[in-house]
């Protein structure tokens, strides 16, 4: 049963990152953006390793320790309309695409001692992001998330109750538009 408990811990943690969220704040202003057409669409393959580590409760006294190593994000936008959010004409796009996580975790408890393992998590997201008109600025982003985490002890064996399946929705709004882009783009731009 803990170890059942242990993967929903493990797949509720990983549900808030695998929500495509707006990207930093303080890029320049744009001018020419481009003007985009109902169908057009872009797709980002962005693959990273990393060292993200997060901390909470095990809910049983103990300490559950996250650590991400390594993520492949692939989101496809396609322009839908275009329509009014917050006062701002904006590029209602439609989202689809996938996240996959993957990392170590270690639960310190004391009653049942030190634990760990890995992780493999994978995030189908679906929804819609609508982008200001006039320089493409993050306005606001209704995401639906489905996360499979497959756990695993430090032999390898997936644990009971893994893999374990969990769905969030998630509205993320700017106040002040986030602006994103310097244009023109261009191939393997960062």
């Amino acid at each position: 049963m803990r170890y059942a408990y242990l993967a929903m811990l493990v797949t509720v943690f990983l549900l808030v990152p695998a929500i495509p969220m707006p990207a930093r704040a303080d890029a320049p202003v744009l001018a020419n953006a481009p003007i985009w057409a109902g169908g057009e669409w872009w797709q980002f393959n962005t693959t990273y390793t990393t060292n993200e580590v997060a901390t909470m409760d095990d809910g049983l006294g103990g300490t559950l320790t996250q650590t991400t190593t390594w993520v492949n994000d692939i989101t496809k936008y396609t322009l839908v309309t275009k329509s009014t959010v917050n006062t701002y004409l904006c590029y209602d796009c439609s989202i689809t695409g996938t996240t996959r996580m993957l990392g170590t975790w270690t639960d310190v408890n004391p009653l049942f001692g030190s634990i760990s393992g890995t992780f493999d998590a994978t995030a189908t997201n679906t929804g819609h992001e609508y982008r200001r008109t006039t320089d493409l600025a993050f306005v606001k982003s209704q995401i639906h998330s489905s996360v499979t985490v497959h756990t695993y002890d430090d032999t390898g064996t997936e644990m009971m109750g893994s893999p374990s399946t969990q769905n969030q929705d998630g509205t993320t709004t700017a106040n002040v538009p986030l602006v994103q882009f310097q244009f023109p783009l261009h191939t393997d731009d960062t």
